[in-house]
């Protein structure tokens, strides 16, 4: 990406408050920059959760009447 550090951190704190769509349109992005500038900030900002601790997946009954699988 040929962004500088600015409006990187610009585009993170937007994306924050909006959807990716609408921070596009508003600083004349592509939807892929300012969705690939949010997944850098989600794979550095959030930490990956210990699975080895689980023990049961739950399913949410509900869903299945929306017809997902």
């Amino acid at each position: 990406q040929r962004l500088t550090a600015g409006m990187v951190s610009w585009v993170e704190s937007l994306v924050r408050l909006m959807p990716v769509q609408h921070v596009a349109r508003l600083l004349g992005l592509h939807w892929h920059t300012v969705k690939a500038i949010d997944h850098h900030r989600l794979a550095r900002e959030v930490v990956e959760p210990d699975r080895s601790q689980i023990r049961r997946l739950i399913m949410d009954e509900f869903a299945l009447f929306k017809g997902h699988r």
